[in-house]
């Protein structure tokens, strides 16, 4: 697996991969719309879109609904298969271990990511610790992930929710302005 952290000239500078991720981000600002998690993705073959998604934990009341996991699901569902291999997903945040696994299985290509699980958990979102190991188990799968697209933006969406938000618990998101 190639991993590549930051601003990288041999990858996401050209206007596909930064039209995509922008797309990934709106997806991470409409989460917030619609009272979850800022996170978004979407998954690309070629030059088409086939699936975009964000959170839709609190909504559906299912732990398993992340952006990524919810861009896969319609994906698959677009081509009637669950084999996504040559598409590519931008996603606002590095995938955790659930939705890498997804990735995995699904065989997707390519992962771009903006902001790390770093990013994520300093901005007060509970995240897995990471280490190396999850990248030396994924290894032979021939995922590339590429990290840092975008990724001020994206933590900007980060920062600007948990900034608003109190808590977050099994019954909803309370923010800041609303009455106890």
């Amino acid at each position: 697996m190639t991993l590549l952290k930051g601003d990288n000239p041999a990858w996401g500078q050209n206007g596909a991969d930064l039209q995509a991720m922008r797309i990934a981000l709106e997806q991470a600002i409409q989460a917030t719309r619609h009272a979850q998690m800022p996170f978004g993705a979407c998954v690309v073959l070629g030059n088409k879109t086939l699936s975009i998604g964000h959170n839709t934990v609190f909504r559906d009341l299912d732990v398993s609904r992340h952006a990524e996991i919810n861009a896969i699901r319609l994906a698959c569902q677009h081509v009637g298969k669950v084999d996504l291999s040559g598409c590519v997903l931008y996603t606002s945040c590095e995938p955790c271990p659930m939705c890498l696994s997804a990735c995995y299985w699904a065989k997707i290509s390519k992962i771009f990511y903006a902001a790390s699980i770093e990013d994520a958990d300093r901005a007060g979102f509970r995240q897995l610790p990471d280490g190396p190991a999850r990248f030396d188990a994924l290894d032979a799968s021939g995922i590339g992930m590429h990290g840092g697209l975008l990724r001020e933006e994206s933590i900007r969406i980060l920062t600007d929710w948990t900034a608003k938000t109190m808590w977050v618990d099994q019954y909803g998101i309370y923010q800041r302005d609303q009455a106890l």
